[in-house]
């Protein structure tokens, strides 16, 4: 692991443990085994940490859920593929999962800016759509489902993480209910 990355898994660390306003560039820079003059190296300001710190952690998550390798043909085995693939990213990456909860709650930055630079999901939200123009995924807004979808994974993710959840277990029954919830068919009604 380079400097670079040493200083944001730091950063991601500390934001997470004593929130971002309770940290110090030189906690993070000490934490990371650096010079502080080393950290603005790589980061002009704590803001620009944040921000590549939140891009990091996005392209790592988005490449664990890439869904372009996955063969949709069985549209319910690509989608417990990519249920899978959310929780084990959250579960593997805990420091990361736990950054990217608390950045997104936090008021350190706008709703515009997370909307801006919030996982490029579109083709997570194609999935979508093509479960829904297929009839197999129920006709619902696609935002509506991707966000249902995100808040039960990281609902997973937390309750594994904090409560030694059994990660396997927890990964098929949650899967097997939200599929129920999303699946297309007969007595649904959004009544």
């Amino acid at each position: 692991m380079d400097k670079r990355e040493r200083l944001l898994i730091a950063a991601a660390e500390l934001f997470t443990t004593r929130g971002i306003q309770n940290t110090s560039t030189a906690a993070i820079s000490r934490r990371a085994g650096v010079a502080t003059g080393t950290l603005f190296n790589y980061f002009p300001s704590k803001d620009a940490l944040i921000e590549s710190l939140y891009g990091y952690a996005s392209d790592s998550m988005v490449a664990a859920t890439a869904v372009d390798d996955i063969d949709t043909t069985d549209y319910r085995a690509a989608f417990t593929l990519l249920w899978q693939r959310g929780i084990g990213w959250g579960c593997d990456n805990p420091t990361l999962f736990w950054f990217v909860e608390e950045i997104s709650r936090s008021a350190y930055r706008s709703r515009d800016e997370l909307a801006i630079r919030w996982f490029d999901f579109h083709l997570i939200k194609a999935f979508i759509a093509e479960g829904i123009s297929r009839g197999i995924v129920r006709d619902l807004p696609v935002d509506l489902v991707h966000t249902m979808v995100l808040s039960t994974i990281s609902g997973i993710v937390a309750e594994i993480l904090v409560n030694g959840a059994d990660r396997t277990s927890y990964i098929q029954h949650s899967c097997g209910i939200v599929w129920r919830a999303l699946q297309a068919g007969e007595g649904y009604t959004t009544d």
